[in-house]
């Protein structure tokens, strides 16, 4: 069995500033095999410069000017949750290095998107492109979960009582806002200042050698290669009554508290209740979340 499901929760500012939908799911079943992919687009600013903001101001400025048709944002999540399981189908055997190709075919159509729309990136208005994601396949002939993710997006294996076997570690950019906001290169600016988002985008975004910030740098899929180098990926034993999960941030802190399972989830899982499970994922949710959820059932 393999099921999953987006989740919003948009205040009433948020639903006039016309926000569309950034994050994307895809699931395959074929045989012994279930795959599952899960994006979150990356907010863009608004058409003439401005950042997206949560004041009333901003989000009248959202309504007017925040891309929509066609959205990168939500253009790169479409394309990862569809080129990621596509390239799967056709890869024998579908193993880690297999998840490792469908983030890189990701990668690469997002780039083909970009040099479509977006000619001439300046990171502002005409930044990359850009999502963070999450790929798992569970092979139940094997035994085995294969995963992949990058950034926040992460991947979560729960046994058959519902507890948590594995989780990966969120490596977003909230990791690193203590370091970043207290370079020299941000010191006195905030998130409205065009230097400022240039700076984050340009400097700590997919740049993994980077001499001076090493170690405070984060990784999103925007078609460009030094994104696959913050691409983490691996393999779990995956037993009968297993439960392998694939997540957008969004309904990260509704699935685990403190990188445990929380207790609502736990029973739901336990029981196999999946209409629960669904359910505390919509009143837990604050504006938008994804998660696709596969057994071995």
């Amino acid at each position: 069995m393999i099921q999953g499901l987006t989740v919003h929760k948009h205040g009433l500012l948020r639903v006039i500033a016309g926000i569309p939908t950034e994050d994307a799911f895809a699931s395959w079943e074929e045989g012994n095999l279930r795959a599952m992919s899960v994006a979150d687009g990356i907010t863009r600013d608004c058409m003439n410069g401005k950042p997206l903001t949560r004041d009333w101001m901003g989000l009248v400025n959202a309504r007017l000017f925040y891309p929509r048709n066609p959205n990168p944002a939500q253009a790169a999540a479409n394309i990862f949750v569809e080129s990621s399981l596509e390239a799967l189908k056709s890869t024998i055997p579908i193993d880690e290095t297999a998840v490792k190709l469908g983030f890189n075919y990701a990668n690469l159509r997002i780039r083909e998107w970009q040099r479509k729309y977006i000619r001439k990136v300046d990171y502002l208005a005409n930044d990359f492109p850009g999502c963070v994601a999450a790929l798992g396949i569970v092979d139940n002939r094997r035994g085995a979960f294969c995963w992949g993710q990058i950034c926040d997006a992460g991947v979560a294996l729960l046994d058959e009582k519902g507890n948590l076997v594995m989780m990966t570690e969120n490596d977003g950019p909230e990791k690193h806002d203590a370091y970043i906001w207290n370079t020299d290169l941000m010191k006195g600016l905030n998130w409205k200042d065009n230097r400022a988002r240039v700076n984050v985008r340009k400097v700590f975004r997919n740049n993994p050698h980077d001499e001076f910030h090493s170690g405070h740098t984060f990784g999103v899929l925007t078609g460009e290669e030094e994104a696959l180098e913050y691409v983490r990926t691996g393999v779990q034993d995956f037993r009968p009554g297993y439960v392998a999960m694939a997540y957008t941030d969004g309904l990260e802190h509704v699935l685990f508290d403190r990188r445990d399972i929380r207790g609502n989830v736990v029973d739901a899982v336990r029981a196999r209740n999946w209409g629960g499970f669904r359910k505390a994922c919509k009143q837990g949710v604050e504006t938008e979340g994804t998660v696709v959820y596969a057994t071995g059932d």
